[in-house]
């Protein structure tokens, strides 16, 4: 899995996907928040995260089945509080564009009829995990701590 760089990032144009706000270096009334910006997206883009080994392998290698399922139930824990670490975020701003970015973000995550935690729990039970699998699972130490870590943050 290759990084992926700022501008084509900030650039996606699919259907469906809605567009980032785009903060105009000249409109924003601090460059230093542009720049901390930037500076933090591109470390997430080349960021071990971005490029993990696992999902490296899985772009490659098929898993078997029992792996499949202890990576979906592992995400499906991470990605369950996402849209309440997103929220958290607003709490480090004092600027209206990037708060309604974040706000957006999390509109993006639960304001349709269904959240998308559902919908991903949905699509598990689509592919043969059971409700009683995901109620069950015992994480992996690793996805409890970064649950933590973003907590945390």
């Amino acid at each position: 899995m290759s990084s992926v760089d700022l501008k084509s990032f900030q650039n996606v144009e699919e259907e469906g996907v809605r567009q980032r706000i785009q903060l105009d270096r000249i409109q924003l009334d601090n460059q230093e928040v542009q720049r901390y910006l930037d500076e933090k997206t591109e470390y997430v883009l080349s960021h071990r995260a971005v490029q993990h080994p696992l999902l490296t392998y899985y772009t490659g290698n098929a898993f078997t089945k029992e792996q499949e399922k202890r990576f979906y139930l592992e995400y499906y824990y991470y990605f369950q509080y996402e849209p309440f670490y997103i929220t958290a975020m607003s709490q480090n701003t004092r600027d209206y564009r990037i708060l309604k970015e974040v706000i957006l973000n999390v509109v993006d995550e639960v304001g349709g009829e269904v959240p998308h935690a559902e919908l991903f729990r949905q699509q598990l039970n689509a592919i043969g995990i059971t409700n009683e699998d995901i109620d069950t699972h015992r994480c992996l130490p690793t996805t409890t701590a970064i649950n933590q870590g973003a907590k945390a943050l």
